[in-house]
């Protein structure tokens, strides 16, 4: 994907129903912010194609040190690498990974949501 856009920062207001309007904001009508805007602000994508190692892509929130972590089923999470980044970086990285294993990223108390195998 090269490209995303989003219509709506926040859904409209159900006026005269939530059928009849738009509801596809990253915040609810009262501003609540949905899981999509979590995503859109700290993404985090796992690419296992090719049969070797898996590519972890993401792009930080904020400055700081990034922990890219993974769990196996049952597991605890680990720690797989740990990166300085500075905020907006782009960052794309090889890891060792068994294919049940989940993923997720942090800076600082900011996590991605988890990117499932």
């Amino acid at each position: 994907m090269s490209l995303v856009s989003w219509f709506l920062i926040r859904d409209q207001a159900p006026v005269p129903s939530y059928a009849d309007t738009y509801q596809s904001g990253m915040y609810l009508f009262d501003g609540t912010p949905k899981q999509e805007q979590r995503a859109f602000r700290f993404p985090l994508v796992v690419d296992r194609r090719g049969g070797g190692r898996p590519i972890v892509w993401t792009r930080v929130p904020v400055a700081g040190m990034l922990t890219i972590q993974g769990r196996i089923p049952g597991g605890h999470w680990s720690t797989i690498a740990r990166i300085h980044v500075g905020r907006y970086q782009v960052v794309e990285r090889h890891v060792s990974a068994r294919s049940d294993e989940s993923f997720r990223a942090r800076v600082g108390a900011i996590s991605s949501l988890i990117f499932g195998p």
